[in-house]
């Protein structure tokens, strides 16, 4: 049996039109609206879209920052599914040790006016890590060390180091509270290529050493096939295509992700790929489109998708991939 660390079950994340004098509400922006998925411990989950499909939001629902309008975020506590939502707010606190994040930008995700020793020692105070400075300075330099920096660069402050250099403080300091699971939001997208892969593999490293679980946010196809076990497809708030890493990449299913995976580059002049060209622009989250959300730029699109929903639900000669379409290849 896998085990299961996070399950999310008709997850919703909907935000408030509000007009007028009175602040009446007039309709909602749907970020996130109906996901349903599960993770297994120490695997990485990676979520791909275009912008503003949700991912970031799902995210920061996982971690907290959010609160979700709806559904359940389970967590494995000692054997024991927690609904993170049901949660008061003692016991919210003490997830925050469990569930980490790492965000997108490393130059604004530091306080530029706090040195690396203290912005790591507070977090730890907080949590009760460490008794004594001086424990607490040892563990700092082990986690620099960690990620391949000298334990010295504690005293240094942010603007002191390179983006690759912040990029590697961000995730020592979510590890400062020995956590879980990592949450990580576009981690290498502000990054040249070359820092990009030092720091993928550092956190591939973090993972084995550590048993962490990933759930790892990205707009570049080729760094998600890289870093994660199952990918999770994302537009207009739902999860259109689901599932292992492998299998998706070699057998695209619905239209969207069709169309995703053939914008990938070929690092190759003499291979010449289609490229699926997606015809209109991204509806808007307030108004959703009737039927398939996907079908105003789908080439497959027929009446019946016009009207009726697809669920998200398992090929028949495919376990565990999951296709929310009523014609997949």
């Amino acid at each position: 049996m896998a085990d299961v660390i996070l399950e999310l079950q008709d997850v919703q994340k909907y935000y408030p039109i509000v007009k007028g004098a009175f602040h009446q509400v007039v309709g909602h922006v749907k970020a996130v609206d109906g996901v349903s998925l599960t993770l297994n411990r120490g695997e990485t989950l990676g979520l791909v879209g275009e912008s503003g499909c949700g991912k970031t939001t799902l995210g920061k629902c996982i971690v907290g920052l959010h609160e979700a309008t709806g559904g359940k975020i389970l967590y494995t506590l000692n054997d024991e599914k927690r609904d993170l939502l049901s949660m008061n707010k003692k016991e919210r606190f003490a997830m925050k040790r469990r569930i980490q994040m790492v965000f997108q930008d490393p130059y604004s995700s530091l306080n530029p006016s706090q040195t690396i020793l203290q912005a790591f020692d507070e977090p730890m105070q907080i949590h009760g890590i460490g008794k004594t400075r001086t424990e607490r300075i040892e563990r700092i330099a082990q986690l620099l060390e960690t990620v391949q920096l000298p334990a010295d660069y504690m005293n240094r402050f942010p603007h002191e180091f390179s983006g690759g250099q912040r990029q590697r403080i961000c995730i020592a300091r979510a590890m400062c509270v020995n956590p879980e699971t990592l949450v990580c939001d576009e981690p290498v997208s502000a990054l040249d290529v070359s820092i990009q892969a030092q720091i993928l593999n550092l956190m591939k490293d973090l993972q084995q050493e550590k048993n962490l679980t990933y759930v790892f946010i990205a707009h570049d196809l080729s760094v998600v096939e890289f870093m994660s076990d199952w990918v999770a497809v994302m537009y207009l708030g739902r999860v259109v295509e689901y599932a292992r890493a492998s299998e998706l990449y070699r057998r695209p299913s619905h239209p969207y992700t069709q169309a995703l995976l053939s914008a990938v580059p070929i690092p190759d002049v003499d291979v010449k790929k289609d490229q699926i060209i997606l015809e209109g622009d991204v509806p808007s989250p307030a108004h959703p489109p009737r039927g398939c959300r996907f079908h105003p730029r789908c080439w497959k699109c027929q009446e019946r998708c016009k009207c009726e929903d697809p669920a998200l639900s398992e090929l028949k000669d495919a376990q565990g991939h999951c296709v929310a379409c009523f014609y997949p290849d």
